[in-house]
């Protein structure tokens, strides 16, 4: 999408944006069967395509981000889903003083980032050819492309933000983004019994419109089914996946 600048009252070149959109353990045949008339508008005025990953290891979301994010396949870790703007609150300091500590690399306090970052480039200096983690993020950095992250797939004991791995540059870190538990809110009936608040989630992104070029907003709730999926009938499960991208036909009106 893109926003027209203007000098001197007359046109210039347009400033494009791009928006990625993450929804987890969605397939085609769900978009195509879900009641969502905001998205089937938006899907009208674009261009699709299908691409899977194919990871170091099993097909989980934290290989897969990994992967997405690197130059070549890629692991990720067991806790590669807690990532945290750098002035959220963790157990020992803020999430911008733990990265310090474990890295000894300094953090912005607008910056995201990647707690988990020295096992995973300790998991994946393991392999035969160990992959470029951050890859794609520092290629956008170097671009002069500005990124910002929004949205979560937390449950209610684990966070889930391993989108960011997509979208982190090679040192771990994301200029900027919002990943709190305040984008959530409590549904009984949905995974985990809590649910993305698309109107909140919107106005999260809107704030970073004007700062970004590029922006990754992770919907969530479909990616929260898919962790939870065995604990689910099979009917129910795939009522679901279609329910969630009903949900989110809000943020895309």
């Amino acid at each position: 999408t893109g926003d027209r600048a203007t000098t001197g009252g007359t046109a210039s070149a347009v400033k494009r944006k791009v928006v990625i959109i993450f929804a987890g353990a969605v397939d085609l045949k769900d978009i195509i069967a879900a009641d969502a008339p905001a998205f089937n508008h938006f899907k009208e005025q674009s261009t699709w395509g299908i691409m899977n990953v194919r990871t170091a290891g099993a097909f989980t979301p934290e290989n897969a981000y990994a992967t997405l994010g690197s130059n070549s396949r890629a692991f990720g870790t067991a806790e590669a889903g807690r990532n945290f703007g750098a002035g959220e609150r963790l157990e020992s300091g803020t999430a911008g003083e733990v990265f310090e500590r474990y890295t000894g690399s300094s953090v912005h306090e607008q910056e995201v980032v990647v707690i988990d970052y020295p096992r995973l480039l300790k998991a994946n200096a393991r392999t035969l050819h160990p992959p470029l983690l951050g890859a794609f993020g520092s290629a956008l950095e170097q671009a002069g492309i500005r990124i910002a992250v929004c949205g979560n797939a937390d449950t209610n004991s684990k966070s889930g933000r391993e989108f960011i791995l997509a979208l982190m540059n090679a040192s771990g870190k994301i200029a900027m983004g919002s990943l709190g538990d305040d984008l959530l809110r409590k549904n009984a009936a949905r995974p985990y019994g809590i649910q993305t608040d698309y109107e909140r989630l919107w106005r999260t992104v809107s704030d970073f419109w004007e700062s970004a070029d590029c922006l990754a907003v992770e919907l969530g709730d479909s990616s929260r089914l898919e962790k939870e999926r065995d604990a689910f009938l099979p009917e129910q499960r795939l009522a679901l996946r279609r329910q969630t991208i009903e949900d989110a036909d809000v943020f895309f009106a």
